[in-house]
């Protein structure tokens, strides 16, 4: 990371023009480190050339926001949201890092409808859903909430499937290769020994139907 840091201090260099391209990624390399003075700098830099951009504008957001200073990061995000770039192409996590901040200072209303926007736009973001979830809950909405954490829920389940399928391919492609070594070696067996087949039928009808399959 480091050396990161020095290669984007010698693009700003080299590039003057063309630096708050440089200033921004040393800035979340910088916040990455978990060096929030220095990360600030970098985005306040890129600004400088660029003080419209919505990238910066939201990285400056989140260097306020991680250091508590909840107001300052909230007009960080409102001004990204304001820009033109982000109306072109509106960000699910600038929705959910405002709706975040803003449940911090108690703007319940407005933080549920940047988080219904947030999960419009990504559907399948768990921390969306978590932040929808949250905010449902402290407005009083709670069946709402509930039916947002079922989903996050099933989500969880179906993404636990999609790892046990990929783990009953890749059992098949083993197999494949082992008869295919057996074959090569003319020591028959080419089944794959007793109840090898068999074990791994059950191990996919079980993967496919949502059980837990062994090693998975």
């Amino acid at each position: 990371p480091d050396e990161a840091v020095r290669t984007f201090r010698r693009a700003v260099r080299a590039d003057p023009a063309g630096a708050h391209f440089a200033w921004y990624n040393m800035g979340n390399v910088l916040r990455k480190q978990k060096r929030g003075g220095e990360a600030e700098h970098a985005f306040r830099r890129a600004l400088r050339s660029s003080p419209a951009d919505h990238n910066y504008l939201q990285g400056l957001g989140a260097i306020a926001h991680e250091q508590h200073r909840i107001r300052e990061a909230i007009s960080s995000y409102r001004a990204a949201l304001a820009s033109r770039d982000a109306a072109r192409a509106p960000s699910a996590p600038l929705y959910r890092d405002l709706a975040a901040a803003m449940r911090e200072v108690y703007l319940l209303q407005e933080a549920e409808v940047m988080a219904r926007r947030s999960l419009s736009l990504a559907p399948t973001d768990k921390e969306g859903m978590r932040q929808l979830k949250a905010v449902l809950g402290e407005n009083g909405k709670y069946e709402e909430s509930g039916h947002v954490g079922e989903t996050e829920a099933r989500l969880d389940v179906k993404q636990e499937r999609g790892g046990a399928t990929a783990a009953a391919l890749d059992a098949i492609a083993a197999a494949k290769q082992r008869r295919r070594k057996r074959k090569k070696g003319g020591g028959g067996g080419a089944r794959g020994g007793p109840g090898g087949g068999r074990r791994l039928a059950i191990f996919c009808r079980k993967v496919y139907s949502g059980e837990k399959a062994d090693g998975t």
